[in-house]
């Protein structure tokens, strides 16, 4: 079966407890922000509430301190040349930076025949950093994560207080600025019952063993982002909203424009305009013998347990029957490639080192695609 991954590590979390509890899964990964709060009774699952940030996860950080390293090296080298292996190399230097100021309190990056100025002359770039400075310049995204959980809290109508144990999940919450920001938020420590890089794979290997020796448990949980059909002047119709219990099922009615087939199109997202929103698919029917060609069908949109989605059209006057099965929570490549552009771009200048060709590979933004293809929910 499909499992949703805050789900999962709640499952491992649970694993052989039997006291009832309401947790919340803080899933601070490279890429995305997600929450989910959930009940945990024995073997029951139940979700109350999800919220997120697509647009919020390690890389941001990594970019943050990025675009530090970069203000401090156009101070000392003004004439310094950058391209784009220059700017992988930055790239590569922040994440390790960031990653050792979690076990200490400074680190130097060092960036030896980084480049060249304009009278030729090597760059060998070195700079201190503090944890401190980080904290500084994270604080921001840090608090976007916090506000997520608000939402998360307002929708299942809890208070920080409520939560029994705060579950972190993804490398990002390794820092140690997050774990610091979580307590006080709650009031209390984070769980250390799991391990953040293991937890939701080891909840999936637990589901998948459990249903062989047929004692699975019971997942209750709830649709995570909006689906919904375009509306007038561009804006999206919401049909099943946010934290809708799975399973679900919803009928609306809808009629082409005279002469014309009926077109379907589903879209999921939270932005009250359909462009800005993830097109899902497509489903188009026609009623060639409707009166002034008009062709009506009512809609049927079936949510499983599992969160996948089936469309089905009957059209009114036939009876006649069209559907499409959808998976819902996979952002296409456009949105995935959209994403990565407004992560990394940067003014670095491009080109300009004498006597070298402007780098063509896709380095880290082929890297960054390669680790975002193919994950549900990602």
């Amino acid at each position: 079966r499909v499992v949703n991954e805050p789900t999962a590590a709640a499952l491992c979390y649970g694993h052989k407890r039997s006291e009832q509890s309401t947790v919340l899964i803080f899933d601070l990964g490279g890429g995305t922000f997600d929450v989910s709060i959930l009940d945990i009774a024995g073997s029951l699952y139940v979700v109350q509430a999800t919220a997120g940030d697509t647009f919020l996860g390690g890389l941001d950080f990594d970019r943050t301190l990025a675009d530090h390293i970069v203000a401090d090296l156009k101070k000392k080298y003004p004439d310094a040349n950058l391209d784009r292996r220059h700017m992988e190399r930055l790239m590569t230097a922040a994440k390790d930076a960031k990653q050792a100021l979690s076990n200490a309190k400074t680190t130097t990056v060092q960036l030896p025949n980084l480049s060249v100025d304009k009278a030729g002359k090597v760059v060998n770039f070195e700079m201190n950093i503090t944890r401190e400075t980080l904290e500084l310049l994270t604080k921001p995204l840090v608090d976007r994560a916090f506000n997520i959980c608000l939402l998360a809290l307002n929708a299942a109508k809890l208070k920080p207080a409520d939560i029994g144990d705060v579950i972190l999940v993804g490398g990002q919450t390794r820092m140690p600025y997050v774990q610091q920001r979580v307590a006080q938020f709650f009031g209390k420590q984070p769980s250390k019952r799991v391990n953040p890089d293991e937890v939701v794979a080891l909840g999936a290997a637990l589901v998948a063993g459990s249903r062989e020796a047929g004692s699975a448990p019971t997942l209750v949980d709830v649709l995570p982002v909006p689906i919904g059909l375009p509306g007038g002047a561009g804006e999206m119709q919401e049909i099943l909203g946010r934290n809708t219990a799975l399973p679900a099922d919803v009928n609306v009615l809808r009629e082409s424009a005279p002469g014309q087939p009926l077109k379907i199109n589903v879209y999921q997202g939270d932005s009250d305009k359909v462009e800005d929103n993830e097109l899902l698919g497509c489903l188009s029917v026609e009623d060639p013998g409707a009166n002034k060609g008009i062709t009506r069908a009512e809609l049927t949109f079936q949510l499983s347990s599992e969160c996948l989605l089936t469309v089905k059209a009957r059209m009114l006057r036939t009876g006649e029957e069209r559907e499409i099965k959808l998976v819902t929570q996979q952002l296409s490549d456009d949105a995935v490639a959209r994403m990565g552009k407004e992560r990394l771009k940067t003014d670095l200048p491009v080109g300009g080192i004498p006597g070298a060709e402007e780098e063509t590979s896709p380095g880290l933004w082929a890297r960054f695609l390669a680790f975002f293809k193919g994950k549900p929910g990602k």
